[in-house]
């Protein structure tokens, strides 16, 4: 009798679970064919055509024992409106360690803002950058050399810099970067490099909740295959049970302490060697200040959807790191950039989803680093 009242509950209760799987997965297959897939082409580009590079990047990644096994872009990888040159940086030709004659290299390091994702190479804001100072200085050998890395947080960067970009003798180095320290501290550290986060001495959770995204990871650029996996990503995030998934979120000024000291330790290894750091907060979804286009406004609710807790923890740490780096940057000697300054006045649509810029967000972003290495070059 037992046994029977408890089959008879175990098939009520996977029938209950099995419909609120299913019921998601139909709504959610309706907003994202309505609404999903047309934003993120029409509104942030002037020329709309394919979704470049967001996703088959992914999978062009090797390991590099030399700078602690970080995984980087594959040498001479090419795909869909990307090129990757022999040192894993986004950049059309091969980059000699020694540069020429007045020569200025500016590199950028960061995630996949930084590298550019959904974007090919004549509209990512590197190849704007270097094209506009050329018009600033007709005569100018200044290169904008873009070494972002999808995914990477922070940590990554500084070793990054310290161990390969350096390598390459840069003038300067802009990190563009800070979006990806929140989202990998809203689940709890799964992408932060754990040893390395003990060596340098900072905040770490040890507690880490399963990684959706490598349970569940982009195996190609497909339409249908995105749709399923976000489908899938969805209901695990939604379901009744899901706020367990955030209860290993970093503490957010553990996030904040993270970003400062990987900063003061990037900017005190560059001023050493006469390198100047700029650190531009890369622009969030989340966090801005523009009037925002139909295609941002569905996707600010798209994304409470899926993340529900993300966007609020994201906000909350961008408001402090404003108010904290300006002074940051003017004690320790680097120049801080606040990229939503940058884009806020637009009317235009500038993110395809939370973070990635289409065209024209790549285009202002690209022309004021070009005017900001013009001013610094020519200053007294």
């Amino acid at each position: 009798m037992a046994f029977k009242f408890l089959a008879v509950l175990s098939v009520l209760i996977l029938s209950f679970i099995s419909a609120e799987i299913l019921s998601r997965l139909y709504l959610f297959a309706v907003d994202y064919k309505d609404t999903h897939v047309p934003c993120t082409q029409a509104e942030s580009f002037e020329t709309p055509g394919e979704y470049f590079g967001l996703y088959d990047v992914i999978s062009e990644r090797t390991t590099d024992p030399i700078i602690g096994g970080l995984s980087i872009l594959k040498p001479y990888a090419t795909g869909k409106g990307y090129k990757i040159n022999g040192q894993s940086f986004r950049y059309d030709e091969d980059i000699p360690e020694k540069p020429g004659e007045n020569e200025v290299r500016v590199f950028i390091t960061g995630g996949s803002v930084a590298f550019g994702a959904g974007v090919n190479m004549d509209q990512v804001y590197s190849s704007v950058a270097e094209n506009y100072i050329k018009e600033l200085i007709p005569e100018s050998r200044v290169r904008f050399i873009n070494a972002g890395v999808g995914g990477v947080v922070s940590t990554n960067e500084r070793v990054w810099i310290e161990n390969h970009v350096i390598r390459y003798t840069p003038s300067y180095v802009i990190m563009f970067s800070g979006w990806n320290d929140t989202y990998y501290g809203q689940d709890g550290g799964s992408n932060f490099p754990k040893e390395l986060s003990k060596a340098y001495g900072l905040p770490f959770s040890e507690n880490k909740r399963p990684n959706i995204n490598k349970i569940f990871p982009p195996l190609s650029t497909d339409d249908y295959v995105l749709k399923s996996i976000y489908i899938i990503e969805l209901v695990i995030r939604n379901l009744r049970v899901g706020d367990i998934i955030y209860k290993y979120m970093i503490d957010e000024d553990d996030i904040i302490q993270i970003i400062l000291k990987n900063n003061y330790s990037i900017n005190s290894f560059l001023s050493d060697r006469g390198i100047k750091l700029i650190y531009y907060l890369q622009p969030s979804l989340f966090s801005t200040d523009k009037s925002l286009v139909e295609c941002e406004k569905y996707n600010i609710y798209y994304y409470n959807k899926l993340y529900r807790k993300f966007p609020e923890y994201n906000n909350r740490i961008y408001t402090k790191l404003r108010e904290i780096l300006p002074q940051h940057a003017r004690e320790y000697g680097y120049v801080y950039v606040d990229s939503d300054t940058i884009i806020n006045k637009s009317e235009d649509g500038i993110f395809f989803d939370f973070a990635h810029m289409g065209e024209r967000g790549n285009r202002l972003v690209g022309e004021h680093m070009a005017k900001l290495i013009h001013n610094l070059e020519t200053s007294p």
